[in-house]
């Protein structure tokens, strides 16, 4: 099943908007739209806040976000998520909190939104929730994500489209 169908990224500089606040999109960058919510809450609810994630294979967790953009995107509060451990980067401690992670799908070959409900992911390991000093710019999709979901991603570049579907997905190539 096909979740990110051809969705576009651009090799020029870009301007979004989330939730009111301007945010800059680099050239090559690829945005996906993902919601948060508790683990303790497993069922989609639609009233969860969507926000963009830059997909980047480079990151090898699965989520993340500074602490100001969980609470103005997300709608969470990090002492609402129950701390599963941390990891280390750059010699600071980062936490690691419990919650639910579900990736938007687009309408193919287009950056908005199909309207269905999102897929949602397995992070067992929890998402790591940064100062918002020292986090990364725009929240971080992670390879660790991508690969415990067992998702396929095909990059066009020629295009300039990626596809993220599941393993089951009749058209993969790769068997």
């Amino acid at each position: 099943m096909k979740i990110v169908d051809r969705l576009p990224y651009a090799d020029q500089p870009a301007a979004s908007n989330v939730r009111g606040e301007a945010i800059r999109v680099k050239p090559f960058q690829i945005l996906v739209q993902v919601s948060i919510g508790l683990r303790s809450l497993p069922d989609w609810d639609p009233r969860t806040p969507t926000f963009p994630a830059i997909m980047d294979t480079g990151n090898n967790h699965n989520l993340s976000i500074r602490r100001g953009q969980l609470l103005r995107w997300a709608g969470l509060n990090p002492e609402a998520l129950t701390i599963l451990g941390a990891l280390r980067e750059r010699g600071q401690r980062v936490a690691l909190h419990a919650a639910r992670l579900w990736l938007h799908r687009n309408k193919p070959g287009h950056s908005d939104l199909l309207g269905r409900e999102p897929c949602p992911l397995r992070v067992e390991e929890g998402i790591a929730i940064y100062p918002d000093e020292t986090g990364p710019r725009l929240p971080i999709l992670g390879l660790r994500t991508l690969t415990q979901n067992e998702l396929l991603c095909l990059l066009d570049g020629r295009r300039k489209r990626v596809t993220i579907s599941t393993a089951t997905s009749w058209w993969w190539p790769f068997g």
